[in-house]
């Protein structure tokens, strides 16, 4: 069942605009802007030793200045492919060192790779540039392995 993603807040006049929208929406369904925001890509996988439980272990070289508002998005999630490095499970973050705040997670669990999306977020952009980090929680003892992390930013036009 091909089913809407988002509804146009407001529908044009009738005319030709409108005309051409519902045509769109026939063949398409309701579309949902989406990007993906690459943090992290690593064949051999990056090794974070000891994971930090709180405020987390920074993963060097993650760090992106982006504009979360200029982007229009309203939501994010964090996608992964990665592994706990043993039995436990540890979270991969997004932080926005800018508003000292987490943008969005996903748990990883076990030594196993996996891909692994998190829950959508409301985001809360700063209204300039914000600069991300991809940060790892862990117990202190556990060493996941990291191959690919990114922000996905979607737009639902939902309100505030």
């Amino acid at each position: 069942m091909r089913g809407p993603v988002v509804a146009f807040p407001v529908r044009p006049p009738p005319g030709d605009l409108r005309t051409l929208q519902d045509r769109l929406t026939e063949v398409l369904g309701r579309l949902t802007p989406l990007a993906d925001v690459l943090l992290l890509q690593s064949g051999a996988g990056t090794i974070v030793t000891n994971a930090a439980a709180s405020p987390g272990t920074t993963v060097a070289g993650t760090q992106v200045w982006i504009d979360l508002a200029d982007s229009g998005a309203d939501q994010a999630r964090v996608v992964a492919r990665a592994n706990a490095g043993a039995a436990g499970t540890v979270y991969v973050t997004v932080y926005s060192l800018t508003q000292s705040a987490e943008v969005a997670r996903v748990a990883v669990v076990d030594a196993a790779d996996q891909t692994v999306a998190g829950e959508w977020t409301r985001l809360q952009p700063s209204g300039g540039d914000e600069e991300l980090v991809v940060r790892v929680l862990g117990d202190g003892v556990l060493d996941p392995v990291l191959s690919r992390v990114s922000l996905q930013l979607r737009t639902l036009g939902v309100g505030p």
